[in-house]
């Protein structure tokens, strides 16, 4: 059983548990860049950047599943740098275009140091758990970190690669706060995706809608696919563009990140089923109120580590969490 941690005391476990894996500085590359509206998965890649840079650690090459290029790769990290494969919630058969990637990385590398950043697993198939395992099986410098308990038995079932629990790569954020006085008592932020839990929805918003969002992030979108589609020209692109690359989708980031908070501040409470509007709200202090999404990942993932810290609370389904806001706010 792990140790209660408050949410700064994960970033540091997490960062630890790296250290131990990687060592001291090292050219890096870091593989998989978000090239989505999900401020979770924008998030996750802050907070790694984040981690990066306090170790002294080198970005040498960086990528989204759309650019991804062996030669580039080649070029830009030398033999002794390790390759790190961007967390979050895709290992698995659920989004097989990113476990297809981090399949691929693993065969083009097969004597590259390798680091999955954490991750929750989530195979609907025995039959794709199993031909995944036999693929990462082939390589020997493989370390896959995953983020809850769960996700730990479900790799050890199948894989023989080392597995190691790890907290989620968000809580190495700089640290967070509101950024708006609540406008309304309770901020609902719901998945209106595949992920989402099928009981119904309670009205809210989902982030992934950032119609709201700065016209100079949306034209900044737009610069990026442009980026993105002239390194997929050739190897030689690729090459000269990853650091502008890199930049961009940074500052990419660090906008929808702000834009989730933005969104989870108006409320005194936050309600939500997306594992990162809890650990955004947590990280910055807002009370939040978690329900399960539709595979159990934020189930799993709070009853690993966040579930005793103050301001967490746990509901069993909607209603349940409308009623316990309503207690929280009158006794706030």
């Amino acid at each position: 059983m792990t140790r209660a941690h408050s949410a700064s005391e994960l970033g540091v476990l997490a960062g630890g548990l790296l250290d131990q894996i990687i060592g001291g500085p090292k050219s890096v590359a870091l593989i998989d860049y978000p090239n989505s509206e999900n401020v979770g998965d924008n998030a996750i890649l802050l907070g790694e950047l984040a981690w990066l840079r306090t170790r002294g650690h080198t970005l040498d090459y960086a990528c989204s599943e759309n650019e991804y290029s062996r030669s580039a790769l080649v070029t830009l990290l030398p033999p002794e740098g390790v390759i790190l494969l961007h967390g979050g919630g895709n290992f698995g058969d659920l989004y097989p275009h990113h476990q297809r990637l981090r399949e691929r990385v693993v065969r083009d590398f097969p004597a590259q140091r390798v680091v999955q950043l954490p991750q929750t697993v989530n195979f609907r198939s025995e039959a794709s758990a199993a031909a995944s395992a036999r693929k990462l099986a082939q390589h020997e410098n493989l370390t896959l970190l995953v983020r809850d308990r769960a996700s730990v038995e479900r790799l050890k079932s199948a894989f023989t690669n080392p597995v190691v629990l790890c907290p989620d790569m968000a809580f190495c954020l700089p640290p967070l706060s509101r950024t708006a006085t609540p406008t309304f008592p309770v901020q609902r932020l719901l998945r209106r995706d595949k992920e989402a839990n099928s009981l119904g929805s309670i009205g809210g918003v989902d982030w992934l809608r950032t119609e709201d969002n700065a016209w100079s992030v949306r034209i900044r979108r737009r610069l990026n696919n442009q980026l993105v589609a002239a390194a997929r020209f050739s190897d030689r692109a690729a090459v000269r563009l990853v650091p502008h690359l890199a930049r961009q989708f940074e500052i990419l980031a660090q906008a929808r990140l702000e834009f989730g908070l933005r969104l989870l501040s108006r409320g005194e409470v936050v309600v939500t089923d997306r594992l990162h509007g809890h650990i955004v709200a947590t990280l910055a202090g807002i009370p939040n109120i978690v329900l399960n999404d539709r595979h159990g990942k934020v189930r799993d993932f709070v009853a690993t580590w966040t579930g005793h810290i103050d301001g967490v609370h746990v509901a069993a389904d909607r209603e349940a969490a409308e009623r316990l806001a309503v207690d929280l706010i009158k006794t706030s």
